[in-house]
């Protein structure tokens, strides 16, 4: 499956859901005919994390599953990454942080793959199309995209309703400095 099917976040993870459970229900022989669970929605999340780290870092993870070291030229070698769970995660310089394990060792991510500009477009949404630095530091705090920033500027620009509601904004407070004039 493809995540550049879908252009919305949560219609990926619902239609991956069904997909995993139409699957466990062909390997055995009880059958679940039951609406999706939160559960399912996680495990099409933790499917598609590891499918975008797959894609994204393949000689990382292979460097690491073998106890190897990730090559110099890598983009993520400054982060000090690790395998947990089959999952890559940032080491670096927050495992000394007073926050949750989440927190100090989140989920690495590359800002190119489809599935992060998705994760990317639902937070702006959810947020009323807010600007670059709230969505930042709304998104997940166990996700870390790698160029965010730039990344989130990106989809920002192309989202048509916070444009048309940042015209609409400075042309308002426009109206409003006159006024005090």
């Amino acid at each position: 499956m493809n995540a550049s099917y879908f252009s919305s976040y949560t219609r990926l993870f619902r239609v991956t859901a069904w997909i995993l459970l139409f699957l466990s229900n062909c390997k055995s022989k009880h059958r679940l005919f039951q609406e999706l669970t939160s559960d399912a929605v996680e495990k099409a999340k933790d499917y598609w994390i590891l499918v975008v780290q797959k894609q994204c870092f393949p000689v990382e993870i292979k460097a690491l599953e073998n106890s190897m070291p990730i090559p110099a030229k890598s983009k993520i070698a400054h982060f000090n990454p690790f395998l947990q769970e089959n999952h890559l995660r940032f080491g670096g310089i927050s495992q000394f942080a007073p926050v949750t394990s989440e927190e100090k060792h989140s989920l690495l991510l590359d800002g190119s793959h489809h599935f992060v500009q998705l994760l990317i477009r639902h937070t702006h949404v959810r947020l009323h199309h807010l600007g670059v630095r709230i969505v930042l530091s709304e998104l997940p705090s166990n996700y870390r995209i790698l160029r965010g920033r730039e990344v989130i500027k990106r989809v920002i620009s192309g989202c048509l309703h916070a444009g048309f509601l940042k015209r609409f904004v400075v042309s308002r407070l426009k109206l409003h400095f006159q006024r005090i004039e």
